[in-house]
């Protein structure tokens, strides 16, 4: 009578198939790496057009009320050396009473993912304060 003989380790099939799993493995991980280095991209120039918008508005905040309009007119883009591509901020006055300022502040900028990106923050300046 005729033994079968026992067979040790994988066959060429099974080490083809766990390497394709392998390989769509790393490459799903590679692909996930690769979105989140652009989303932390975003997120520092965001984070850089915010400390720029701040600034700005913390130099309005510190002016006398009465010559806040003058220092920064309205639609006039505020001169400065910004980090950011192509990064311009511009100031507006949404709403002007004798004693109430509403100030905006707005940031655009090319990020390095080429598309436009905008950013605005808003303030109340109070005449007696």
């Amino acid at each position: 009578m005729i033994k079968p003989k026992k067979t040790r380790g994988f066959s060429l099939v099974e080490l083809m198939v766990v390497a394709l799993i392998f390989y769509v493995a790393i490459f799903a991980l590679w692909a996930l790496f690769a979105a989140c280095l652009g989303l932390i991209v975003q997120s520092k120039e965001i984070d850089v057009a915010t400390k720029d918008i701040s600034n700005v508005l913390e130099n309005i905040k510190s002016l006398p009320f009465s010559s806040i309009t003058t220092t920064f007119p309205a639609g006039a883009f505020v001169p400065g050396a910004y980090i950011l591509k192509n990064e311009t901020i511009k100031v507006t006055y949404p709403s002007v009473t004798t004693d109430l300022l509403q100030v905006q502040v707005e940031a655009d900028w090319t990020g390095r993912d080429k598309q436009s990106h905008t950013q605005a923050f808003n303030t109340i300046c109070y005449k007696g304060l």
